[in-house]
């Protein structure tokens, strides 16, 4: 809830300073659909970190999407979001040959994935939901450096909201000062 109190804050900011800002009808919303579509572009939805061009790494740095983005995947799937529910009930076993199977539609094809996770090495934990949790950090490059804490990828997110509402103050004086 606090993620997508962030991301609706700074959203609803950067709108309003860039509207408050350009006094033309159209182009306000022009700009602010190109922005919100670069940021979702870098923000790790649709291509990983090490897969944007470097021209354009600097607006991965900059996204208020992206941090929120991951603050949201590490409390999700983090060390931080406490124990599952699945693991002290039982239901996830400390081993991937004890079965913990799942049924219907996919089910054997999500039977086999906790072998790929052990093939690949993400059983560091011991059981397969921990396996499965580092999997999907690590598929995104998140849970290490600078991605490794959701409270501070939170405050990297809401470190721009000041900036665009300075930006939107400035825009009201503006329209509004006297013109003499």
């Amino acid at each position: 809830v606090l993620s997508s109190f962030v991301v609706n804050m700074v959203s609803t900011a950067i709108a309003f300073g860039v509207a408050s800002n350009i006094h033309i009808d159209f182009l306000p919303q022009a700009i602010c659909t190109v922005w919100n579509t670069l940021n979702i572009l870098v923000s790790g939805f649709f291509l990983p970190k090490c897969q944007i061009p470097k021209w354009w790494s600097w607006l991965y740095w900059i996204s208020y999407q992206q941090w929120t983005w991951s603050a949201l995947m590490l409390n999700q799937y983090g060390e931080q979001s406490g124990t599952e529910a699945a693991v002290a009930d039982g239901q996830c076993e400390q081993s991937f040959d004890s079965g913990a199977k799942c049924s219907d539609g996919m089910g054997s094809l999500l039977n086999r994935l906790p072998m790929l996770f052990q093939s690949v090495g993400f059983n560091k934990g011991g059981n397969q939901c921990t396996a499965m949790n580092n999997f999907t950090l690590n598929m995104f490059n998140l849970g290490s450096g600078t991605h490794s804490n959701q409270w501070l990828c939170l405050l990297y997110a809401a470190a721009s909201l000041p900036v665009f509402l300075v930006l939107f103050y400035i825009g009201v004086w503006r329209s509004t000062r006297n013109k003499a």
